[in-house]
């Protein structure tokens, strides 16, 4: 068929819970498996073969610095894809969130690429490596009709890859630069960020110091 599936190993899915006819959360042990699945594919140029594992009406994009390139289906993702072949992944961090249903999960992946030499990868030869952040957000097949009945297995729905290139990490670092000129030394940084947030209003919801 034209459709595959991300599937979580027999040896990877948690155990039932107790007295319950759901299943726990997938979302960690299907983030293990899409990275370990995804980049390799990239790198060796399968991009046909990576698209299949896309929803029908998937949307994907590819940010560099602040031009965007947005694209929906199957066909045209492989495009979008292949534009990718040869690169290199190393991933330095990975958060895995469950959806609202409790079925899907939402992916955070950060790390460094190296792009091939390419013309066309240009835009990127200012740096050997280049940070990138990677939002996915997977969908079970039970919530698909005409699909596999399985909760196990899973297809991409929306992925926005956005890399950054050596003039916006100039940038970043700049601003950086700027607002911590006064910067308290390292071993007090941690009580100052502390003594921030310890006014009348908690921190934002998500903020990590």
């Amino acid at each position: 068929p034209d459709s595959r599936y991300i599937v979580i190993p027999q040896h990877e899915r948690p155990p039932p819970l107790p007295s319950s006819t759901l299943i726990p959360s997938l979302a960690v042990p299907v983030a293990k498996r899409f990275v370990d699945f995804y980049y390799p594919l990239i790198t060796h140029g399968l991009s046909a073969d990576l698209a299949m594992h896309y929803t029908p009406n998937a949307q994907k994009s590819v940010s560099v610095g602040g031009a965007h390139s947005v694209v929906t289906g199957r066909q045209d993702i492989a495009m979008q894809i292949a534009s990718l072949s040869g690169a290199t992944f190393v991933v330095r961090g990975v958060v895995a969130q469950d959806t609202f249903d409790h079925q899907g999960a939402h992916i955070l992946v950060t790390g460094l690429i190296r792009m091939a030499l390419s013309p066309s990868n240009a835009i990127l030869h200012q740096t050997t490596l280049a940070p990138f952040a990677h939002s996915i957000s997977l969908t079970p097949t039970t919530a698909m009709p005409a699909h596999t009945n399985d909760p196990y297995a899973f297809q991409i729905h929306n992925d926005a890859l956005s890399l950054l290139t050596a003039e916006a990490e100039i940038s970043a670092d700049a601003h950086r630069a700027t607002t911590l000129s006064h910067a308290p030394p390292p071993h007090m940084q941690q009580h100052a960020q502390t003594h921030r947030h310890s006014g009348p209003h908690p921190p934002p919801p998500g903020l990590f110091g």
